[in-house]
C-alpha cells in the first residue's frame, strides 16, 4: 500500500500547484520509504513473538510504525507546510511551479510558442477591407439560436420533422471558398401524428435532407438565403444532396426494420406522401432465430407476429450516432456536438470528434469532470444512410491513442487515409478550444513569480443573453486562406489603449479583447501567428509550429471602460450602428465607433441590407465605389 502511495504523490495537491510540492518531496518520500521498511519488520516481529514470548521487540517496532504513520504522514507535513513553506512559498515552491507550468502546457497542447516582434497599425481602412475581400465575404451574419428557429419556421415542412442544431462548415461554392451554416432535417418520433408500433418501427424510418445557406447573405425580406432547401432537396449551387435519407442521426429511435413488405415513408408532397424502399447495406439481416432474439432484446413480441418482416428484412439499431460510436469505442470520450457534411457524391455524413483523456498526468492542473490531459486524437465519420463508421487518428503521436491502437489494431486509421475531399471538412472542436483557452488564461505566464502572483491573469468576456449575461463561446470564422476557430479573451488589466489592428492582411477589429484561434484544416502549411500588443510595447507574435490544431493567441487592447464583445440575436438591433458604418465607408470622414459595434463587423462587411437599395443585399464593393 505504501509503495502505491509513493506513486500517488504525483497526483496530490497540497500547496499552490497540482502535484508534489516542497512539503511532499521533503517530508513524504522518506517517510513512505521508512513505512515500507517498517511494515515487514512489524510482521516479522509478530512472528518472532509467537516463538519467543518477548513483547518488547515487536511492541517497539509496532509503536515506531504507528508513530511514523501518524506523525510522518499527518503532523510533520502539516507543520512544515504551515511554518516553513507558507511564509516562503514563492521561493520554496519555485521549481515545482516551473514543473506545473511546463507539464500543464504539455498536457493541454499549449507548448512550443516563440515570440516575434510585429508592427501593428492603429486604423482599419477601406483598403484593408479590399485586400481582405475573401475574409470579409465570410463574416458570419447569423447566430445559431435565431437561425435554428428560422429554419424551423421555413423548412421543417411537417410537424414531425425537426432541426436539432445548426452546424458551421466550409465548401467551395461557385469557385469561391465559402463558410456556410447547415442543419439536417431529422424525424422526431415524439411528434408523429399516430405513434403505433408499425409507424415508429416500419413506416417512419428516417429523416430527410438538410438545409444550407451562406453565413453572410439575407433576402430582401430579411430571411436567410438558401443554397439547399425544400423536400426533396433543391440546390441553387454546385453542392447537391443525392442521398437525403437520414437513418442514423442525433434524434433516431431505438430500432427500425427496413426492406419489409410495408413501404417506408420518404417525404410529403402536398396532401400526399412519397414512399421508398431501403437500398443500402445498413442493418443486420434477419432469420427466424434472430427474430426471436431481437424480440427478446427489444421486448417487442410484435416482431415475431408481424407478417411485414421477411427473411430479406434488416433491423437497424444503435441509430443514435453518439451511442453508436460509444458502443464501438467506449474508451474514447466523444464530443457532444456532431456536425453534418455533404460529400462530393451527395451523401450525408456525420463527423464527430473524439478525445483521449486521463487524470494521471503528473504536475498538470486538472479540469473538473475531465482530468488533466486531453487530446483531440480521433475523428469519426458516420454514414447517415447505412451507419458505416470510420475512425481516423488525427494525432498519431498521442501515447494513449497509440496504446489503444496496439490493443485494437486496424480500428484507428491514419488521417491521411481519409479521402482528401472529406479532409477539407475536418474542423477543430469548440469544446477543445474552450478548455485550452481557459487553461491559457493563467498558463500563458511562464515566469513562476508572475504565475504565483497571478499578475497577468485573463478572463473570458461575457455577453448579454436574454436579460442576463453569459460567457462567450467559441465560434468559427474563415480567414483568408486559413480556416479558424476563435475564442475571445480579455486581460484583467485597467489601462489599455484602443486600437483597430490589421495584421498579415487578416482584419478583425476587437476592443480591449484578445482572441485565440485554431487552425481547422489538415494541410501541411499550418504555422500560425500570435499577436500581442500593448501601447508603448513591441508586438510579440508567438509562432506555434505544428500540424492540425496549431494554436494562435491574439491580444488586442482597449480602454478600461470597454466591455466584452456583445452578440445580438436580431439584425435590426444594429440599425443605428449600421447607418454610421455605411456613412463611414461611403465618405471616410466620420470615424466608425468600433467600441460600440464589434459584432457588427460580422453583420456588415459581408453584405448589408439598405433601405436606399430597395431592400436588396448591398455588397461591400458597391458601397466602396460610392
Amino acid at each position: 500500500g505504501f509503495w502505491l502511495d509513493l506513486n500517488e504523490i504525483l497526483f496530490v495537491k497540497r500547496g499552490v500547484v497540482f502535484g508534489p510540492g516542497y512539503t511532499d518531496v521533503t517530508t513524504q518520500l522518506w517517510v513512505l520509504r521508512l513505512l515500507m521498511a517498517l511494515c515487514p519488520l512489524a510482521g516479522l516481529s509478530i512472528v518472532y513473538f509467537i516463538f519467543r514470548p518477548n513483547w518488547r521487540i515487536p511492541a517497539a517496532i509496532v509503536l515506531a510504525f504507528l508513530a511514523a504513520l501518524i506523525a510522518g504522514r499527518e503532523l510533520y507535513p502539516a507543520f512544515v507546510q504551515k511554518f516553513k513553506v507558507v511564509p516562503n512559498e514563492v521561493v520554496l515552491e519555485r521549481p515545482y511551479l516551473e514543473r506545473n507550468i511546463h507539464y500543464t502546457r504539455l498536457a493541454y497542447g499549449l507548448q512550443d510558442i516563440e515570440d516575434r516582434v510585429f508592427p501593428a497599425e492603429e486604423n482599419l481602412t477601406r483598403e484593408d477591407l479590399r485586400r481582405n475581400d475573401l475574409t470579409v465575404k465570410n463574416i458570419r451574419l447569423w447566430n445559431h439560436a435565431p437561425l435554428l428557429q428560422t429554419f424551423a419556421q421555413l423548412q421543417e415542412i411537417r410537424t414531425y420533422y425537426k432541426f436539432i442544431d445548426v452546424d458551421n462548415d466550409r465548401y467551395t461554392v461557385g469557385g469561391e471558398y465559402r463558410q456556410v451554416m447547415l442543419s439536417p432535417r431529422e424525424l422526431s418520433y415524439a411528434a408523429l401524428p399516430s405513434r403505433t408500433w408499425v409507424n415508429e418501427h416500419l413506416t417512419y424510418t428516417h429523416g430527410y435532407g438538410a438545409v444550407m445557406g451562406p453565413v453572410n447573405r439575407i433576402t430582401r425580406e430579411g430571411l436567410p438565403e438558401f443554397f439547399i432547401k425544400d423536400i426533396p432537396p433543391v440546390a441553387s449551387t454546385n453542392i447537391r444532396i443525392t442521398r437525403p435519407e437520414i437513418y442514423y442521426g442525433e434524434q433516431s429511435n431505438e430500432y427500425v426494420f427496413v426492406k419489409t413488405k410495408r413501404p417506408e415513408f420518404d417525404y410529403p408532397v402536398g396532401d400526399k406522401n412519397v414512399y421508398s424502399r431501403y437500398e443500402g447495406k445498413g442493418g443486420v439481416p434477419l432469420s427466424f432465430f434472430r427474430k426471436v432474439l431481437y424480440a427478446i432484446r427489444f421486448g417487442a413480441f410484435t416482431i415475431l407476429l408481424s407478417d411485414d418482416i421477411t427473411s430479406e428484412s434488416r433491423v437497424m439499431y444503435y441509430r443514435n450516432i453518439r451511442e453508436r460510436v460509444s458502443r464501438i469505442a467506449p474508451f474514447i470520450r466523444f464530443d457532444g456536438d456532431p456536425y453534418l457534411v455533404i460529400s462530393p457524391e451527395g451523401r450525408l455524413l456525420w463527423y464527430m470528434d473524439g478525445y483521449t483523456v486521463t487524470n494521471r498526468y503528473p504536475y498538470s492542473e486538472p479540469v473538473p469532470r475531465l482530468g488533466n490531459y486531453i487530446r483531440n486524437s480521433v475523428k469519426v465519420v458516420v454514414d447517415a444512410y447505412d451507419g458505416t463508421v470510420a475512425f481516423y487518428a488525427s494525432d498519431e503521436n498521442d501515447p494513449i491513442l497509440k496504446t489503444y491502437g496496439k490493443i485494437f489494431p486496424g480500428v484507428f486509421r491514419p488521417l491521411a487515409d481519409m479521402p482528401p475531399e472529406l479532409q477539407r471538412h475536418v474542423r477543430y472542436p469548440p469544446g477543445m478550444l474552450s478548455i485550452q483557452a481557459r487553461m491559457y488564461r493563467a498558463y500563458h505566464m511562464q515566469d513562476p513569480q508572475v504565475f504565483y502572483n497571478k499578475e497577468d491573469l485573463w478572463e473570458i468576456p461575457r455577453k448579454p443573453f436574454q436579460g442576463s449575461e453569459q460567457e462567450m463561446e467559441p465560434y468559427y470564422k474563415n480567414h483568408y486562406e486559413i480556416g479558424q476557430l476563435m475564442y475571445v479573451c480579455r486581460p484583467m488589466c485597467k489601462k489599455w489603449e484602443t486600437y483597430g489592428i490589421h495584421a498579415l492582411e487578416n482584419v478583425y477589429p476587437l476592443l480591449g479583447q484578445g482572441f485565440v484561434s485554431i487552425r481547422n484544416t489538415g494541410t501541411a502549411e499550418r504555422n500560425m501567428l500570435h499577436i500581442v500588443h500593448q501601447k508603448g510595447c513591441d508586438v510579440h507574435i508567438p509562432l506555434s509550429a505544428g500540424m492540425y490544431g496549431a494554436f494562435k493567441y491574439c491580444l488586442l487592447v482597449g480602454s478600461a471602460e470597454s466591455k466584452a464583445v456583445s452578440t445580438s440575436d436580431s439584425y435590426y438591433s444594429f440599425k443605428k450602428q449600421l447607418d454610421l458604418f455605411v456613412r463611414y465607408l461611403r465618405t471616410g470622414q466620420e470615424p466608425f465607433p468600433f467600441e460600440e459595434t464589434i459584432e457588427l463587423m460580422k453583420l456588415v462587411i459581408g453584405g448589408i441590407r439598405s433601405r436606399e437599395e430597395g431592400g436588396r443585399v448591398v455588397r461591400l464593393d458597391e458601397i466602396r465605389e460610392r
